[in-house]
Formats: C-alpha cells, structure tokens, sequence
C-alpha cells in the first residue's frame, strides 16, 4: 500500500510514459530504448528502486517491459513507423483512469483544507 496519493501517481505515471511526446517519441529515454526494440509497457512497481536516484528520477517507480517473441517484430514496426506504444491492459486502465483520481484527489485535498 502506498500513500493517499499513490493511485494518482502511478496514473500519472503511466500518462507521462504514453503520452509525453517530441516528435512522436516518448520523452523517457529508458521507454524510447524498450519499446523501439519491440517491447510492451507492461507494468509500474510502486518502491521498485528505493536507491537514491530511483527517488530523484522516478519517486521510486520502476518500470517492466515485457519483450513476447510472438508480438515484438509488429510492436516495433508500430512504434517506429506510427509511434504507436504497445501497452497491457492494467497500464491503458491506469492512464484512462486519471482525470478521475485527479478530481477525487482535488476534493479530498479541499475538504482537508477546509477543515483547518
């Protein structure tokens, strides 16, 4: 379990790795690496590097790519020529899911500050 905030984080997370773009690429080099080598967005692991640096790069996020023998030829192809990202169900969901945990997370936080 995470802090009150982590559901929000790990959305934006995923948000950033999908859609933070120049020229069509993700900004993420470590993403941009894996998936133009055919790779899927796979997972986001809350406290996956506790180091220092996991913290000052990624709150300690840490990403999985998985690399399947039977979809990485036609993953690459879409992201190199389209720049399609080829991402698992959980990470669309969390993507999709933000603009909601943003709102809640807004409310909560304004009910709190009403309190005080």
């Amino acid at each position: 379990m995470g802090p009150p905030l982590f559901p929000v984080l790990i959305a934006l997370c995923a948000h950033y790795l999908i859609n933070a773009k120049i020229d069509g690429k993700p900004v993420d080099p470590v993403a941009r690496f894996h998936l133009r080598n055919g790779a899927e967005l796979h997972r986001i692991n809350w406290h996956g590097d506790l180091s220092e640096n996991g913290f000052d790069q990624s709150f300690g996020m840490l990403v999985n790519y998985v690399y399947n023998v039977d979809t990485i030829e036609k993953n690459h192809e879409d992201f190199v020529h389209h720049g399609r990202i080829s991402t698992s169900g959980d990470i669309r969901k969390l993507a999709a899911a933000l603009p909601k945990l943003i709102d809640a997370a807004s409310r909560e936080n304004a009910v709190t500050e009403g309190e005080i």
